[in-house]
């Protein structure tokens, strides 16, 4: 079994918040795209692949917090 931290956890919620703020970065700058009639495609491409590894994040997080809480 992996041994976590709370430092971990911190980390993992670093991780997470940063995936956010790329997220919504990539929402704008499609909008952005769109408005003046550019190919978002690739870039709607990638915001799903972000979208995915959010999603792979916030399992990582949710493990470290039961490896944690079993731990005690």
């Amino acid at each position: 079994m992996t041994q976590y931290s709370l430092a971990d956890l911190h980390e993992s919620d670093r991780h997470i918040a940063d995936g956010e703020r790329r997220i919504s970065k990539q929402k704008a700058l499609i909008i952005r795209l769109q408005l003046i009639g550019i190919y978002t495609t690739d870039a709607e491409d990638l915001l799903r692949l972000l979208a995915e590894l959010l999603v792979i994040l916030h399992q990582h997080r949710a493990s470290i917090v039961t490896a944690i809480s079993e731990a005690k």
